[in-house]
């Protein structure tokens, strides 16, 4: 299986994030890393843009041996179609480059599932149970190819697979849930809370730590937050 990391750094909320040094390695470094430990990828690629803006992410990817691939800034759609065809993949599972804790057992799993039936989009995000940076999303790229015909909406283009999930009547898609709803749990990296909050779960519990015991510690870390400002 073929994982597409998508990464950009003019990110609106905190720009630069995917090459920010987070608990001492890029944090791009640090989500190429955790997928490289997933048994059933075959090959892992960024895909970034075209922009003069991205070519900082190339630097990074050739400096540490990482595949990449450039296309268009907003059509992020047509960026991971023609890295798919140009991969010869059937499908590909798509990542986002500020999901730090992604969880290579996690994406193991998805890419299992997927393989035992016949979906256009195998997911863990349609009904979200799973913690924000824990989303992983597979796609059949003949799929993708013939939903990105029919996308008129420049944020279907932007957002990849919008248009799958807003016409479910025409693909078939797959979810996968977790056994306990986790959903509204934080693990991936919008902001600079974001970002600290992360960097602290790895400081407290190191680079091989699993989904459930991040959001375990997450949220025991927002407790404790709460309890600091009301004291």
């Amino acid at each position: 299986m073929l994982a597409i990391i998508q990464a950009r750094l003019s990110s609106a909320r905190l720009p630069g994030k995917v090459l920010r040094e987070l608990a001492g390695q890029p944090m791009l470094g640090r989500v190429y890393n955790r997928l490289s430990r997933a048994r059933h990828l075959s090959q892992i690629i960024v895909a970034t843009s075209d922009d003069p803006s991205d070519d900082a992410i190339c630097d990074d990817c050739r400096a540490q041996a990482i595949a990449y691939d450039r296309g268009p800034l907003n059509n992020v759609a047509q960026r991971f179609l023609d890295c798919a065809h140009r991969a010869r993949a059937d499908a590909f599972l798509r990542i986002c480059a500020d999901s730090p804790l992604i969880d290579p057992a996690l994406v193991d799993q998805v890419i299992a599932l997927h393989a035992t039936g016949n979906a256009d989009l195998t997911t863990n995000t349609q009904q979200r149970t799973f913690p924000k940076g824990q989303s992983v999303e597979i796609v059949r790229t003949a799929a993708l190819a013939d939903a990105l015909q029919k996308m008129q909406d420049v944020a279907d283009q932007e957002h990849v697979t919008r248009y799958l999930y807003r016409h479910p009547d025409q693909y078939r898609i797959q979810n996968f849930a977790s056994d306990e709803p986790f959903g509204e749990i934080q693990l991936s990296v919008e902001t600079q809370a974001d970002f600290d909050a992360i960097a602290a779960i790895l400081q407290q519990a190191g680079d091989q730590i699993t989904w459930r015991q991040a959001a375990t510690l997450r949220l025991a870390n927002n407790e404790w937050a709460k309890r600091e400002t009301v004291a």
